[in-house]
């Protein structure tokens, strides 16, 4: 007996045997297509077309479950499109990765390096680094400038992180002798960073002394208090 694929019209010489161990489903050989057998069944090969049988049990699917006439295999071409638009779309979602969490992953010493090399393939920009966290207060403090009736802050730090990163900005804040604050003010690196030092990003264990003049409070100081931001 004989029968042929209903895609591509491949016949094959078949027994009764093969029928029942594959349950009357074949795979042809020469498309992919997965279909039953049973209907297509002849007595004889019908055309000098027609492929005869190369024996075996490859094409043969004991105990399938899934159905009769499954559609074609997809082809090199289709399979070859999946896999570049699989890649595209992994790099595309990446891509938004660095974009919408760069500023996050750039503060983390181990993800930072990762997200380097993924901005230098997909075109982004990583944030500088920062991590006041590991900024050590070497010395502060605070004292009065008879000259001027203002005080002096003075403030030595170092940067103990394993990278270079950007200067920090200072919060100061002043209080009165009944704890209340007198004063405060924002002040960025280039309002104390020394004037001609070419400096652009904090050093690793390099001390940096900064000095602060503050005028002439309206009352009495007792203390102060600063932040690194």
């Amino acid at each position: 007996m004989f029968t042929r694929c209903p895609s591509c019209g491949t016949a094959y010489g078949i027994s009764v045997r093969q029928l029942r161990e594959g349950r009357g489903v074949m795979l042809c050989d020469h498309c992919g297509r997965v279909f039953n057998a049973l209907p297509g069944l002849e007595e004889s090969v019908p055309d000098s077309f027609s492929q005869l049988p190369k024996g075996g049990s490859g094409r043969w699917f004991g105990g399938w479950r899934r159905g009769y006439d499954e559609p074609a295999r997809p082809g090199l071409f289709l399979r070859l499109a999946w896999s570049v638009g699989s890649i595209v779309l992994t790099i595309a979602l990446l891509g938004q990765v660095a974009y919408f969490g760069s500023t996050r992953f750039a503060q983390d010493e181990a993800m930072r390096p990762w997200l380097v090399m993924l901005c230098d393939a997909v075109g982004c920009q990583v944030p500088p680094y920062s991590d006041v966290e590991s900024i050590q207060i070497v010395e502060r403090t605070l004292r009065p400038v008879p000259a001027t009736g203002g005080y002096e802050f003075r403030l030595v730090m170092a940067n103990q992180s394993t990278a270079a990163q950007v200067f920090p900005s200072i919060v100061l804040r002043v209080v009165d002798r009944q704890g209340k604050p007198a004063a405060g003010r924002v002040f960025s690196p280039a309002e104390y960073l020394p004037k001609g030092s070419g400096l652009s990003m904090m050093p690793v264990g390099k001390s940096l002394e900064v000095r602060l003049d503050l005028a002439k409070p309206d009352r009495d100081i007792s203390g102060f208090t600063f932040e690194l931001i």
